[in-house]
């Protein structure tokens, strides 16, 4: 007996601690399928105009987003991640429904439930500890992310498939409004991934971007380059270009340009017509090679007596005109003549210029010709004559001077002026004042006319001096002699008699 009464009291002992076990229990809330109490979920209650209550943790998650406890707010939030929220009438009654989440990866859902007047919405994530650290890593990395695009100074921004703008970046926000506008606009239009844009700001100018569209399966990205002023730099380029076209259309000189590649990119109508090659073949952008063979076929330039040594000189030709110092002159088997000079240009490109000289290489062949027969002539007669310019030196003499007069350098004429000449003439002389007056005379240019005057060497020749005026303010001095020994009294008294 006493053994079963011990068991019966040690099983009311068990109902009774059982019994308070159940009671405590029925007190404490349930985890839900979160894993969190009633208490720890995200809810909020929602009326009309406000939200009416929510949370402890609905609290924190505003706190966290800094979004403020305002009902359009809130809502704005929840449709960025459930998205079929915008699709319900939060004003009409229904029983609860359960949205999920349209982010990559989340399985998170929006328990939504209203009786026409307050709307519970519950957030159910049932994130575990390696989703919510993969989450925070994530949420890090686009902290960063958006910090680059933010302060980016070209402006970037993204719509959904409807067009509709659903992110921005201050370089976006604070560009003129119709010109962000107008921009957003044009974008959409395109389907090039890179196009030039040009819209209008509220002042009416006009600007350019280069944009950058990316597309992707829920919407498009745009990166925006503000190319104004590159716009008008090709713009100026363009003119400037149009202009030296046509200033380059009316020179008698033959112009050719090569580009770094070597490929002609701009001719003028003078190398038509001194080249003879015609425009369709120059239009075809020919490289520099091609060029030449076509002038060496032509016979416009000397005919080479090694074809390979010549394609070979013709490189040093391309090397000599890079650094600015080809010029050569080509006579041709027609009878002209044509200068040929290479200039280097900017970015690698080179010039070449072809010039007729025929008629001043006939003048300059004429001019020397007669030059010559004069130079001839001078020295076929027996008076010394000197020519000096304006600025005083000596042009010419000829050799009856330099018989007359020693200590004149004869190979450097030109190196010497009317004061050496005139201490060489006088060092060979008696006294006399016209070495002075003759070098005033030399460098005088008005009320010039003929004179004369007579001097005596030192072995007593008399020399009979005549100064002309030439053309251009030149000056001839001739000497003449006029006898070997020196006029006395007697003689110009028996003169006087006779």
């Amino acid at each position: 007996m006493g053994l079963w009464i011990e068991m019966l009291i040690t099983c009311g002992l068990a109902a009774i601690v059982w019994g308070v076990i159940l009671w405590v229990r029925s007190f404490v809330k349930r985890p839900t399928a979160s894993g969190r109490s009633d208490i720890d979920q995200v809810r909020f209650t929602l009326m009309p105009d406000r939200i009416a209550h929510m949370s402890q943790s609905a609290m924190h998650m505003l706190d966290i987003l800094r979004i403020g406890s305002h009902r359009n707010d809130l809502l704005e939030v929840l449709t960025a991640r459930f998205g079929a929220l915008a699709n319900v009438d939060l004003g009409l009654p229904m029983r609860r429904i359960e949205i999920a989440s349209d982010w990559f990866g989340d399985d998170a859902i929006l328990s939504v439930s209203s009786d026409g007047i307050y709307t519970e919405i519950t957030l159910i994530d049932h994130a575990d500890a390696p989703h919510l650290f993969k989450f925070k890593q994530d949420a890090q990395s686009l902290v960063r992310v958006h910090d680059v695009v933010e302060t980016a100074k070209l402006p970037i921004w993204q719509s959904n498939c409807d067009g509709v703008l659903i992110l921005t970046n201050n370089a976006f926000r604070t560009l003129d409004e119709k010109i962000a506008l107008d921009l957003h606009t044009a974008a959409l239009k395109t389907e090039l991934a890179t196009s030039r844009l040009c819209v209008s700001g509220s002042d009416g100018k006009q600007r350019w971007y280069d944009v950058e569209r990316r597309d992707f399966q829920d919407g498009s990205i745009f990166y925006g380059i503000d190319a104004t002023e590159v716009v008008k730099a090709e713009q100026a380029q363009r003119n400037f270009v149009q202009t030296l076209t046509k200033t380059f259309a009316t020179l008698s000189t033959g112009l050719a340009i090569f580009d770094r590649n070597r490929q002609l990119v701009l001719f003028n109508p003078a190398l038509v017509d001194l080249t003879k090659l015609p425009a369709e073949f120059l239009s075809t952008r020919p490289n520099l090679l091609s060029v030449f063979d076509r002038l060496r076929d032509k016979h416009i330039m000397p005919e080479p007596k090694n074809y390979a040594s010549w394609r070979e000189e013709l490189g040093h030709l391309v090397v000599a005109a890079a650094e600015g110092t080809y010029t050569e002159v080509w006579n041709l088997p027609s009878g002209e003549t044509y200068s040929i000079s290479g200039r280097p240009h900017p970015d690698g490109a080179l010039a070449f210029l072809f010039e007729d000289i025929t008629a001043e290489v006939s003048t300059t062949r004429k001019y020397r010709s007669e030059l010559d027969f004069h130079y001839a002539l001078l020295d076929q007669i027996d008076t010394a004559v000197a020519v000096f310019s304006v600025s005083g030196q000596l042009c010419i003499t000829n050799d009856a001077h330099d018989d007359l007069w020693s200590g004149f350098n004869t190979t450097s004429i030109a190196s010497q002026s009317i004061t050496d000449a005139s201490r060489i003439w006088q060092s060979q002389t008696k006294p006399n004042p016209f070495w002075g007056d003759l070098r005033d005379f030399v460098h005088q240019i008005d009320d010039r006319s003929t004179w004369r005057a007579t001097i005596e060497m030192e072995n007593g020749s008399v020399i009979d001096c005549h100064v002309i005026p030439l053309p251009d303010h030149h000056t001839a001095v001739t000497f003449q002699r006029v006898s070997t020994a020196p006029i006395g009294p007697q003689k110009i008294k028996e003169f006087e008699l006779t």
